[in-house]
């Protein structure tokens, strides 16, 4: 691969990566209400759903959904409505935690809760899949046969929306924490994701 791809998708992975989304809003809502046991299953799990996106644009699939109309529309809306329902149940939690303020008891099974929705974000998002299609394969020279690079390219860009992910963790802790102590900014992230399902789903 030449040099000047590698520098020029490193630079756009960068740009892209670090604008924040759905992905790194629910990462800081289960960080700012569970701590890192919360926040890190949730990145796991949304890095999982990247790398399911990496796998099925090597393989083809991704090409499959982005020229059937139906099959996008489906898979489309199934990512909204779980967006929708995930902003929904985190402005019920906060309801609920605000109606009862003695401390409950954390269930054995809430990392696995974590890891799988984060997983279910990022994997029912088939804009993710027609990125990676469109993306990846703009960084890969003409005469390079090895489809093998698209696997490498994007597990680079995995890597960086994690880092990512992580990082707008800390910042969230060490830069918010006065902002976020207002009690009605608790529903904020519940909200924005209820209003990122619906406007995905148009």
């Amino acid at each position: 691969m030449e040099q000047l791809n590698i520098v020029l998708f490193l630079t756009t992975s960068l740009v892209i990566n670090a604008i924040p989304g759905p992905d790194v809003l629910y990462v800081i809502s289960n960080y700012k209400y569970k701590g890192w046991k919360a926040a890190t299953p949730s990145i796991i799990g949304l890095f999982l759903g990247y790398l399911f996106h990496v796998l099925i644009t090597f393989i083809g699939i991704s090409a499959v959904i982005a020229s059937n109309p139906v099959l996008f529309s489906v898979i489309k809306y199934l990512g909204s409505a779980y967006l929708i329902w995930m902003g929904i149940s985190i402005i019920l939690e906060v309801f609920r935690r605000d109606g009862h303020k003695t401390v409950q008891v954390e269930q054995p099974n809430q990392t696995n809760k974590y890891l799988t929705r984060g997983f279910i974000i990022s994997a029912l998002n088939p804009k993710v899949s027609v990125f990676f299609l469109s993306f990846l394969p703009q960084f890969i020279p003409q005469n390079d046969k090895n489809s093998f690079v698209i696997v490498i390219l994007g597990l680079i860009f995995c890597i960086g929306a994690t880092f990512f992910n992580f990082l707008y963790c800390l910042l969230s802790s060490v830069k918010t924490k006065r902002v976020f102590q207002h009690k009605l900014l608790d529903y904020l992230p519940g909200v924005i994701l209820a209003s990122v399902g619906v406007y995905t789903a148009f």
